[in-house]
């Protein structure tokens, strides 16, 4: 079916199935049509509907769901966004996707990373520090940390964190 089409049908049999197995493919379907449906608005030119759908992706978005869909998908709004012009709309995403899935070191780091791209050294800080604290031994985690005290000019930090790293 359409995109447009699908999530209808999509979310119908969610609402319509509670206790179906095929609930979580269901699920995933529905955020990868938001995704599609977002990107293709934005490539029209229509930037509110874009929004709307790419952050109905994340909103519909589980915390359970697989890395493959976080990585492939939610993880990528935010940057998606930016490089369509949307800056406000991406740092609103990449906070909601933080939101939803703090409790997660690694989908963190991830967040950081889209920071680091945007040289916005201090939030990347943040988020990074956020993720040491649930997994401070990850080598990963020590290494962002150290990528956005770089990018702040905090040499003696940055070279710090990067002896952690290692």
């Amino acid at each position: 079916l359409p995109l447009s089409k699908r999530a209808e049908k999509l979310k119908a049999f969610l609402a319509s199935h509670p206790e179906s197995k095929a609930r979580p493919r269901a699920t995933e379907l529905l955020i990868s049509t938001h995704a599609g449906l977002g990107d293709q608005f934005l490539k029209d030119g229509d930037a509110d509907n874009g929004i709307k759908q790419l952050m109905s992706a994340i909103d519909e978005a589980d915390i359970g769901i697989s890395d493959k869909l976080f990585k492939g998908v939610i993880a990528q709004i935010p940057s998606n966004l930016y490089l369509r012009g949307q800056s406000g709309a991406s740092l609103k995403a990449a906070s909601a996707i933080e939101t939803k899935f703090g409790s997660d070191p690694n989908r963190l780091l991830d967040i950081a990373r889209f920071y680091i791209g945007l040289e916005r050294g201090d939030e990347a800080a943040r988020v990074a520090e956020q993720a040491i604290k649930l997994a401070p031994d990850m080598a990963e985690a020590h290494r962002v940390l150290a990528l956005s005290r770089h990018i702040n000019l905090q040499l003696d930090e940055a070279t710090s964190e990067y002896k952690r790293a290692i």
